[in-house]
């Protein structure tokens, strides 16, 4: 009876501190992007500064950014518990693996400080905040939203006023649709 031809799985090695130290960028990439568990390894190197220059800015690169900060979150969970371990049972590594908690938690410090700095730059950059400066200009925006007709009535009295004839087509008005919070939209303009 034949056999089934399956294809064999590659093998899947999961990189060492050691590995990762003498990895280049473009070596580390691939299993990096292969692994989470690549990736809280190269966490850790990079939070205990054994990781190379080219890889460090890999990792701190947007491609990998997100991932970053879970990554350190997972190798602090799995690092407090060895040494919590190593610690009951007196194992000679403990002081060592301690050390390397700290730095971690340093270097996890430091990833969400960053975070939350790229979040709140996109949030504030977003287009919801880009709100202009003049104070009586919206006012005068919000004021037409919510109360157009008494705003038609009011324009047309300062036109009479000025001895000014009103535009052909009218008195001025927003030329797109206000959303429904009373704010007009960056993008809104009034015809000239």
């Amino acid at each position: 009876m034949p056999q089934p031809s399956h294809t064999a799985p590659p093998e899947r090695r999961s990189l060492r501190l050691n590995d990762v130290a003498h990895l280049g960028a473009a070596t580390l990439q691939p299993l990096l992007q292969d692994s989470f568990r690549n990736l809280v390894t190269a966490a850790i190197a990079d939070a205990t500064g054994h990781l190379p220059r080219s890889s460090r800015k890999l990792l701190h690169g947007p491609h990998f950014r997100d991932d970053l900060v879970d990554a350190l979150r997972w190798a602090e969970g799995e690092i407090q518990v060895a040494s919590e371990r190593m610690t009951w049972t007196g194992d000679p590594r403990a002081e060592r693996t301690l050390r390397q908690l700290q730095q971690i938690r340093t270097a996890l410090a430091q990833a969400r400080v960053e975070e939350a700095d790229r979040r709140r730059t996109e949030h504030h950059a977003s287009t919801g905040h880009q709100v202009d400066t003049d104070s009586a200009a919206t006012a005068r925006l919000w004021l037409r939203s919510a109360f157009p007709d008494r705003f038609e009535q009011l324009l047309a009295q300062e036109y009479a006023a000025a001895q000014l004839e009103p535009p052909p087509n009218g008195p001025l008005r927003p030329t797109c649709s206000t959303p429904s919070s009373g704010v007009r939209a960056r993008a809104c303009s009034s015809p000239p």
